[in-house]
């Protein structure tokens, strides 16, 4: 393993600790736009937004370290990172012979969206007509309900987002080359 997957299944482990940790106690902390109402996330979406960010940034972070003069807009979304992944490493994240959890890990992803961007509902983005199947498919695949177009997030869907991101980053990491 590669430095940064190591840390990153670190901090991924810490991420899921604090959840466990938060369960029984209320620590969930305000967050709110310039033109919405407070909202308070839970600590479900605490942690889904976490586990999400920890593995964005491991597939940022190891792909800069493969590609150092890898451009931003290269790095800016998952689609963007997929396509370099395939073109400049030969790995297909989208392959699920190679890596089952990546539906998983991507119904996260758009959970996470939601929570960042929606404070828990989909975005208008994810419900317009050119994305709204696959958000939904994507969703599907993790398992996360919809009340509405609100997520809803439990313990367990916590649990299978730590278990799949962590799947994910290890097996990146033992397929990208090193370094």
């Amino acid at each position: 393993m590669t430095y940064i997957g190591e840390a990153s299944l670190i901090r991924l482990s810490e991420a899921y600790a604090r959840h466990v940790a938060r369960v029984s106690v209320d620590t969930s902390r305000p967050s709110s736009g310039r033109h919405f109402p407070a909202y308070v996330l839970t600590n479900h979406e605490l942690a889904v937004a976490e586990i999400v960010s920890v593995t964005e940034h491991f597939s940022t972070g190891r792909l800069q370290e493969l590609q150092p003069t890898i451009s931003d807009r290269d790095l800016s979304s998952w689609f963007a990172r997929n396509r370099v992944w395939r073109e400049t490493e030969q790995i297909d994240v989208e392959d699920q012979t190679q890596f089952p959890d990546w539906p998983v890990v991507l119904g996260f992803v758009e959970a996470r969206n939601a929570i960042q961007h929606g404070l828990g509902s989909l975005t208008r983005r994810q419900l317009s007509p050119r994305y709204r199947a696959s958000v939904l498919n994507a969703l599907v695949a993790a398992q996360v309900r919809l009340s509405g177009s609100r997520i809803v997030l439990t313990d367990q869907a916590v649990a299978t987002c730590f278990r799949h991101c962590s799947a994910f980053v290890l097996s990146m990491d033992i397929r990208a080359r090193t370094p």
